[in-house]
């Protein structure tokens, strides 16, 4: 949001955003893969694992960035922090995950304590009430779901495919998600892809590349230790 007030269009936020996280993450896990030849086996023993988790990241990440466009703030943050629901119910359908009697207690306690954030935004007098967007909304819901299902595809992979390069994941993600910008930026020339920048916006980005990127390093690793349910809540911190 801050990118965008200082001029900067939505799809250049996420090209230079999600490319220059994806080379960071790309590289650190050709590091935890143990080097590229092993990456290069690990991606051959399951590419359709590889693949599809970088499709839900991809997607996650372009719903990340939008939702915060779309919407106010309070609701994006809203509908994103329901995701241990739906890694709860993703790990019990898919993994047969049990979950322990004071995960579920956290869940419910979280689920509602995040109607303390979504119902500022419901008064008539409400600030954010003229950036509130239905369609922001449905894209902060779908951006949780696919977060839910990001770490059930992981934690799938890591305990039936353990050698698979599924670390690459983030890193493949992110860089498809630049490329969809990229796309969208290209036709009207390259000189759209620095249009309106200026140094703020490098200051601005790149702090949240270095934030981003540290994030998706510790997120590609947690979900050896723990539960679906029990890392997305944990992310709500």
């Amino acid at each position: 949001r801050w990118a965008s007030s200082l001029g900067a269009t939505p799809w250049q936020i996420l090209f230079w955003k999600q490319s220059c996280t994806g080379i960071i993450n790309t590289a650190t896990g050709i590091h935890l893969a143990g080097g590229l030849r092993a990456t290069c086996r690990g991606v051959a023993a399951a590419p359709a694992h590889l693949l599809f988790a970088s499709l839900i990241q991809m997607a996650s990440q372009l719903g990340f960035n939008f939702a915060f466009i779309e919407t106010s703030t309070a609701r994006a943050m809203l509908f994103i922090s329901l995701n241990p629901l739906w890694a709860g119910l993703f790990g019990r359908c898919f993994l047969r995950e049990v979950l322990p009697y004071r995960t579920i207690i956290a869940l419910v306690v979280g689920a509602l304590s995040s109607l303390v954030v979504f119902v500022p935004s419901l008064l008539p007098s409400s600030p954010d009430e003229d950036s509130v967007s239905i369609r922001g909304d449905i894209i902060a819901l779908l951006t949780g779901i696919s977060l839910a299902a990001w770490i059930t595809m992981m934690r799938y992979t890591l305990g039936r495919r353990p050698d698979a390069a599924i670390d690459l994941a983030a890193g493949l993600g992110n860089l498809l998600a630049g490329l969809c910008a990229l796309g969208m930026l290209l036709p009207p020339g390259y000189e759209s892809l620095t249009a309106n920048l200026d140094l703020s916006f490098v200051i601005v980005t790149g702090v949240d590349i270095l934030c981003t990127a540290g994030f998706f390093v510790g997120f590609v690793v947690v979900p050896r230790y723990l539960l679906g349910a029990e890392l997305a809540l944990i992310l709500l911190l």
